[in-house]
């Protein structure tokens, strides 16, 4: 090799030398991970500054205390809610007429007297569907409570504020539920008054879009849940072109009553249909069960479809929603014999199962834990982020 070639070759290594990345030390690892950290740090006091500084200027206020979640009373609708309903928002529930939504309703206020001490529960009934015997029959019992009917929008919004002055001139603290059972039968009082339709038209919508608003704040100071019900309706169509649709999940001719603001301001939004019913022959009870999804959730992933099992006389029910849940994961094996995979010498007819849980302590442990390891698998590590 000449001289100038093996001056070259050196050249080359030079650069390919000087191209390489400098090796860090663990010293210098540690130095940049330390500066990040203080880049980090630096970036929170700013933002912690920039917020204290707007609510020292009275920009904002500081309302911002953790909502607490109550469960429904049904482990897999408490999951793909993000750990039951909250209250300090409005929730509300949507779908044809039949598929449920009363009676869960009901199941879930029922929930909240069982589990929260001193909570204050009232259900307005505009429909004229419910008595004081039915909701006790779906869980309201602890005491019972009787429905209010006779309602205008104007109404439904002074007992929601007369139930703010109530908890504050009682001190009470415990989270408490206003039904309104619902949107779609609830007429404001000029649409009451008025003799022509045309001049009173848009109006419910208008005068939501200004209640609404006006109450949303006092949900959460004063740690209430407002659980609102609406019904799906068709839409008019006028014209040769078709209605464009409200919202993704519904067909171009159903609608929500209520005007956007209803849609707008609903932290939860849980759409329900029917799936199919619950025979006596082979659940031991006539029932429904409905597919449900939260088509709007801020507290977990949005559009998780479940199904819910309920029986006519008592509502919805944790064990036989589990129970299905349990036979879609495969954990559970169906047929004329049924089975837990963990504990394949227990078997037992479908009809059967219920007794088989309250009967068996053992099998009843057996199965809540395949339950919990389900939902902590299908849907908590699967959706969450």
């Amino acid at each position: 090799m000449s001289e100038n070639e093996k001056m070259k070759e050196e050249e080359i290594e030079i650069i390919n030398e000087s191209e390489k990345p400098e090796l860090k030390t663990e010293k210098t690892k540690k130095s940049d991970k330390k500066n990040e950290t203080d880049d980090k740090n630096d970036i929170d006091e700013l933002y912690e500054n920039f917020s204290s500084f707007l609510k020292k200027e009275n920009f904002v206020e500081d309302i911002n205390k953790e909502l607490p979640a109550i469960t429904t009373g049904i482990k897999l609708l408490d999951a793909i809610l993000g750990g039951g309903i909250r209250t300090g928002i409005l929730t509300q529930f949507v779908g044809k007429p039949g598929s449920g939504k009363s009676m869960l309703a009901a199941n879930i206020a029922g929930s909240f007297q069982k589990n929260v001490e001193k909570s204050i529960i009232a259900y307005l009934d505009s429909e004229v569907a419910m008595t004081k015997e039915r909701l006790a029959n779906l869980g309201l019992n602890q005491p019972p409570i009787s429905p209010h009917s006779d309602l205008t929008i104007e109404k439904v919004f002074a007992i929601l504020e007369g139930m703010f002055r109530f908890k504050a001139e009682k001190n009470i603290e415990a989270p408490s539920m206003l039904v309104w059972d619902s949107v779609a039968n609830t007429l404001s009082n000029k649409e009451i008054e008025a003799e022509d339709l045309n001049t009173v038209l848009g109006l419910k919508a208008r005068v939501l879009s200004f209640l609404i608003p006006k109450y949303l704040k006092n949900l959460k100071i004063h740690n209430v849940s407002f659980l609102v019900i609406n019904q799906l309706r068709n839409k008019i169509k006028i014209g040769p072109m078709s209605p464009s649709k409200q919202m993704k999940f519904l067909s171009a001719n159903d609608s929500i009553p209520g005007g956007n603001s209803l849609l707008h301001n609903s932290s939860v939004l849980l759409y329900l249909d029917v799936k199919g019913v619950a025979t006596k022959d082979k659940y031991g009870f006539d029932g429904i069960i409905t597919n449900v999804k939260a088509i709007k959730n801020k507290f977990f992933s949005p559009m998780i479809s479940i199904d819910i099992v309920g029986n006519y006389n008592t509502g919805f029910s944790d064990f036989w929603t589990s129970y299905m849940f349990l036979s879609e994961c495969k954990v559970l094996k169906t047929g004329a014999w049924n089975y837990l995979s963990s504990y394949p010498n227990y078997k037992f007819r479908t009809r059967d199962a219920y007794n088989k849980y309250m009967e068996n302590p053992e099998f009843r442990k057996i199965f809540d834990e395949e339950v919990k390891n389900a939902i902590q698998r299908e849907i908590i590590e699967k959706y969450s982020t």
